[in-house]
């Protein structure tokens, strides 16, 4: 189980990386002529403080109407869906779902629901 949450830490952390470094060029690229995108170091340390909530939306409308809006929703979504999916939060479901398959009498995690609720449960010793 601890080697299984490692893996899903370490995936976790590739999976971040890369989008914020995708973002981070993309960002530069479109905006590395004003202050917060001038080097790709300050364009990374701008969009970690905007998936934090701390960001100038209209500096990136002003700069450029369309891409702007663009990359700021699309940063703003993969950010926001890599840590709501792929956080190591979410092994709290695999946990589940293994408990319920090895050692209740259950066949699946939609089985073990409805037992957990009403505490039926079984164990299989």
């Amino acid at each position: 189980m601890v080697v299984l949450f490692v893996v899903m830490v370490v995936l976790f952390i590739v999976m971040l990386v890369i989008v914020f470094v995708a973002f981070s060029a993309a960002f530069w690229m479109g905006f590395g002529d004003l202050e917060s995108y001038k080097s790709l170091f300050n364009t990374t340390i701008t969009l970690f403080r905007m998936a934090l909530g701390d960001f100038d939306y209209g500096e990136l409308n002003d700069a450029h109407s369309m891409l702007g809006p663009f990359l700021f929703a699309m940063f703003m979504f993969f950010v926001f869906f890599v840590i709501m999916f792929f956080s190591p939060g979410s092994f709290i479901i695999y946990v589940t779902i293994f408990v319920s398959a090895t050692f209740f009498s259950v066949g699946t995690f939609f089985d073990f629901v409805p037992l957990l609720i009403t505490g039926n449960i079984v164990i299989n010793c």
